[in-house]
């Protein structure tokens, strides 16, 4: 079952989907990388995932996409990260879910790195090609 949400993040509604399973899995938070939204190929991946069991939220980053916020098209990794935590904190709301993941690409995988590191009882962490620091300049 496929339904919009929003919930409230650094002063701004952030916009996605939750993909809900028949059970209660745990519950996978993605957002996409850099500058990306919802609609660049991750839906298919937030499909796949949730066609394999488990429970999806996914989710544009403050300033891109449908979520609100301004300067549009802005992107702070503190922002973002803040946007990891307020949806974990939004899944916690709901009775349905009980364990939580954190999923992230690119430079949304070094969000889920940090912010997974600093939030309780995170059930596990998903970060593909993370991008964690600057590459060093040629010696």
């Amino acid at each position: 079952m496929l339904q919009e949400i929003e919930f409230e993040s650094e002063n701004a509604i952030l916009r996605g989907r939750f993909y809900k399973a028949a059970d209660r899995p745990p519950c996978i938070v993605m957002a996409q990388g850099t500058s990306a939204t919802i609609t660049m190929a991750i839906d298919a991946v937030a499909e796949a995932i949730h066609a394999a069991g488990f429970s999806v939220l996914l989710y544009d980053h403050r300033n891109l996409g449908a979520s609100d916020g301004e300067p549009r098209f802005q992107i702070n990794p503190w922002i973002q990260g803040r946007g990891y935590r307020d949806a974990v904190a939004y899944l916690r709301t709901r009775p349905d879910i009980d364990r939580i993941a954190l999923w992230g690409v690119s430079y949304s995988a070094m969000d889920v790195l940090v912010v997974g590191a600093l939030i309780d009882d995170i059930a596990a962490i998903v970060a593909q090609n993370p991008v964690c620091g600057m590459a060093l300049p040629d010696m």
